[in-house]
């Protein structure tokens, strides 16, 4: 690459090629007038590292503008100025036109649509729609999505981000024919989150243009494309079909004992095929990675001065309960100073700096106790049991229900006719006047394991083998309520 500097004397043409060498990672030759730069691998390894250096420093700067410290009652006008500010990190210019606030648009006769933030290419056509909530209102809520992809198809744009508590972000292009976008991922603002540097890497303006994100995009829906696949193999597996083809090759595997022999052994054979450790995750099921620890699914409650995370234990009455301090202190504290919060993965949680590690160690250290206190009388799962024992006196929870009357058998039932666990737990909740984690703690916590292995013996019906074995007194209730 050559740069030539007419006009230019000889001095100031060496304080050019000094002034190009200090800001580009290139090795530089001036000779009479000419300044020559050489890019070699060590050059470009250098320029992606600083390249990389410096999208890191964008989204450390984007978290640092749409942090957690935003007044979460901000009006929604200034927060779009907020939202706008931190898009023009990535190189877009509103000064330019590249970025346009509330466009009108007008849809059919009457039809008018506003979206908050569009991005423009250089053709003025429609990149990015960006849908900005403010940090009180729930970015979960279907109108949210909904309207942010309305929004795309409506101006054509390939990406869309909702931006509010956290980052997620869309894409509905010609890569993608299906009814909904696909989630490219979602991201709190935490400065150390390699997906948001990875936003960054993607959506920076030069990037973009130059349409970068391609590759990722078409590696993102391989693996989406590859993981469907997986889920359609795992479903017919475990299909009756499977299981009847199980059984045929069993009776054609022994016919050197006679037919009527096979049979005779085969009466009330069944073949149970299920995945262990199944968890359903947003739109999309993934299995346990081998070796990897379970992800326990924790309640957190939100003090409501402090803004800090408590980790919900157990309910001890009279308006109390433990929780698990940001230092790690497990401490008998009122209800009515926290809200409840949404129960998530301690990976999640840990990853997103929702929990301090003392509070996980001590977490883990009061679930290991609990275990060892409670597993003489009562075993984990029920392949464990060997003679199990009556319970002669049933077990209460807060205010005097019963374990399995009031609490599994009526979440089990709501399952078992199509509402999700959280759901049931809430609608228990109601009905006993408690709070939802209560319920949730009984079925789970209170049988020794955790919610994805409650949902998943739920599911496959192995929950009544569990409830006989662990409830061997109440055998006929279990049958009447669930079946055999």
């Amino acid at each position: 690459m050559y740069v030539i500097c007419n006009r230019i004397r000889g001095s100031e043409t060496h304080i050019l090629a000094s002034y190009i060498q200090n800001r580009l990672p290139l090795s530089i030759e001036v000779e009479r007038g000419v300044i020559t730069l050489h890019i070699t691998n060590k050059d470009y390894l250098r320029g992606k590292i600083m390249q990389s250096n410096i999208f890191k420093e964008i989204w450390e700067e984007i978290c640092f503008i749409l942090s957690k410290n935003i007044d979460a009652n901000v009006g929604e006008k200034i927060h779009e100025q907020t939202v706008l500010r931190a898009t023009e990190k990535l190189g877009w210019s509103q000064f330019r036109k590249e970025i346009e606030i509330q466009p009108q648009l007008q849809i059919g006769r009457q039809g008018v649509i506003r979206p908050d933030i569009v991005i423009h290419g250089p053709d003025r056509k429609a990149l990015i729609v960006i849908e900005v909530k403010r940090p009180s209102e729930d970015m979960t809520r279907d109108n949210a999505i909904g309207q942010l992809k309305s929004y795309m198809r409506q101006m054509k744009a390939d990406f869309g981000w909702l931006v509010g508590t956290e980052l997620r972000i869309y894409y509905d292009g010609s890569l993608w024919a299906k009814p909904e976008p696909l989630s490219l991922g979602k991201t709190a603002f935490d400065r150390n989150s390699s997906v948001g540097r990875k936003f960054v890497e993607l959506f920076y303006k030069d990037n973009f243009l130059d349409e970068q994100y391609i590759p990722y995009l078409k590696e993102t829906i391989g693996k989406f494309n590859r993981e469907r696949e997986v889920n359609k193999l795992k479903k017919s597996l475990c299909s009756p079909e499977t299981k009847n083809r199980i059984l045929d090759f069993l009776k054609t595997e022994h016919t050197d004992l006679g037919k009527d022999i096979v049979e005779a052994a085969m009466v009330n054979l069944k073949v149970d095929l299920h995945y262990d450790r199944e968890r359903t995750r947003e739109q999309k099921d993934s299995v346990v990675e081998a070796g990897k620890p379970f992800s326990h699914e924790i309640q957190l409650y939100k003090n409501k001065s402090s803004d800090k995370n408590f980790i919900f234990l157990e309910d001890i009455g009279r308006g109390k309960a433990n929780l698990i301090t940001p230092q790690g202190q497990i401490k008998p504290l009122e209800i009515s100073l926290f809200e409840e919060q949404e129960g998530k993965e301690e990976d999640y949680l840990l990853k997103h700096g929702l929990i301090t590690p003392l509070q996980l160690e001590c977490y883990h250290g009061f679930v290991e106790e609990k275990t060892k206190r409670t597993q003489s009388t009562r075993p984990k799962y029920a392949d464990d049991i060997s003679q199990p024992k009556p319970h002669g006196k049933r077990e209460l929870g807060p205010k005097g229900y019963e374990k399995l009357k009031d609490y599994l058998l009526p979440v089990i039932k709501l399952m078992n006719t199509g509402y999700e666990h959280t759901a049931a737990f809430k609608k228990v909740s109601e009905k006993l006047d408690v709070r939802k984690n209560t319920v949730q703690a009984e079925c789970t916590k209170g049988m020794q394991m955790d919610t994805p292995t409650f949902r998943s013996l739920v599911k496959s019906g192995e929950i009544v083998k569990v409830l006989r074995n662990t409830f061997p007194d109440r055998i006929e209730l279990i049958e009447r309520e669930l079946g055999s």
